[in-house]
């Protein structure tokens, strides 16, 4: 690799430390399209060697110095101080469910070695686009073999849609960090993105398709000296191909895309019609909130939170759960509110900040408004897809988050 071979000044051990670190970031941010959660295990085992190897005091002072930890630890530990003080049979071994905030240190700085060799931001958003590519291939073989809903193992369909669009939409970082030759190959990101979304039948990717166009057309806009109107048009007519994207997916007979569109005007105007699925949603979030007002200072637990909702869920509702057999409240702020209060809520909160407070660490650093749009870009698509699934009951999401956030705080950030 180029990035590794330009610095002759490494000796063995820093290069097995980088050669590590990459393998860290490899695993991490591409191995999910086709080893689904698996993905974080791989990733978190690589980060032990490179941790050893690469461990630096100037690392651990740029990340001590940063409010990334503290956000990390600090919501690690109101989860586990709720999780001790609830009533009666406490969730004590629902706090490993949350170790990787605990061990943030460890993958964070497993990433740091690449800080100081030539590995940039934009060989980051080249990993997002080959993890869309992945996705994308693995979304048409799904499509070939004639699977329902196409996605990668320990993954639910949403999951693996999320992460396809999310980071097919990241990949367009590269259009934004120069002249790079790669940087036109990126536009194919969030097409790969969009092709798993369909094959997974997942209808809330394709929200989250429509966020992230328009995020990135305001990215795009602001580097460019072109008309207030302009500036305008181009987020909203790029959210416009996404949909025309999912429109002719529905003339192709693939049309659960497109009724995702209509579940949005169903819950705006309140009549969902045969929408049972955003029925149920609706439902949960009704029920949730019901079973958080019950319990707001420490929660009901990680694993009691359908019980604490069930009560409040109608008939259908109810009827919904035990013909599908969900053991979750699909909605990431409200999971954490009913399973762990006002201090689960708060942790979220701290998780789902990590990305943006790396970017905002490095804000004197290179090529900010890039640093600003990957975090943007991941902690948006988190956000909308926990909005409508659980992400964060799953590793693969958790340590995404930390090396997301690591890989913003360390990498292609000059010598201090």
């Amino acid at each position: 690799m180029k990035f590794l071979s330009e610095n002759a000044s490494v000796d063995s051990r820093s290069f097995i430390s980088v050669f590590f670190s990459v393998a860290c970031v490899v695993s991490a941010v591409t191995f999910w399209s086709f080893a689904g959660n698996y993905a974080a295990y791989i990733s978190m085992l690589l980060a032990v060697p490179a941790f050893v190897l690469g461990w630096r005091q100037s690392f651990w002072v740029i990340l001590r110095s940063s409010p990334v930890l503290w956000a990390s630890w600090s919501g690690f530990l109101l989860l586990a101080i709720a999780f001790l003080l609830q009533p009666g049979l406490p969730s004590v071994a629902s706090i490993g469910d949350f170790l990787p905030f605990a061990l943030m240190p460890i993958l964070a700085l497993a990433i740091a070695p690449l800080g100081k060799v030539q590995f940039t931001l934009g060989h980051f958003a080249l990993l997002c686009l080959a993890a869309s590519a992945l996705a994308g291939l693995v979304g048409l073989s799904g499509l070939l073999l004639g699977q329902p809903r196409a996605s990668a193992p320990e993954f639910s369909p949403i999951h693996f849609a999320t992460w396809a669009v999310t980071f097919g939409f990241m990949s367009l970082a590269l259009t934004l960090t120069g002249r790079s030759p790669w940087r036109w190959f990126a536009l194919a990101g969030p097409a790969f993105g969009l092709l798993a979304a369909v094959a997974s039948g997942t209808r809330a990717a394709l929200v989250i398709g429509c966020a992230l166009a328009l995020l990135f057309g305001f990215a795009w806009v602001q580097r460019r000296a072109i008309p207030l109107w302009l500036k305008v048009a181009i987020p909203f007519a790029l959210a416009g191909a996404v949909l025309l994207a999912i429109y002719l997916a529905s003339l192709a007979g693939i049309d659960r895309p497109w009724n995702a569109l209509r579940a949005v005007a169903g819950v705006i105007t309140g009549d969902l019609g045969q929408d049972t699925s955003t029925a149920y949603r609706v439902e949960m979030l009704r029920a949730g909130w019901k079973a958080f007002l019950d319990a707001p200072h420490v929660g009901h637990g990680w694993h009691n939170q359908l019980q604490a909702a069930m009560p409040y869920l109608s008939q259908m509702a109810q009827d919904g759960y035990a013909a599908e057999q969900w053991g979750y409240i699909h909605n990431d702020p409200l999971s954490f509110a009913v399973a762990a209060g006002v201090p689960g809520l708060v942790s979220y909160v701290l998780f789902m900040a990590m990305p943006l407070l790396a970017a905002f660490s490095q804000r004197n650093a290179s090529n900010w408004d890039v640093r600003l749009y990957l975090a943007l870009s991941f902690t948006v698509g988190l956000f909308v897809s926990g909005l409508m699934d659980v992400l964060l009951m799953v590793e693969m999401s958790k340590v995404l988050l930390i090396f997301v956030a690591a890989s913003l705080l360390f990498i292609d950030v000059p010598e201090r």
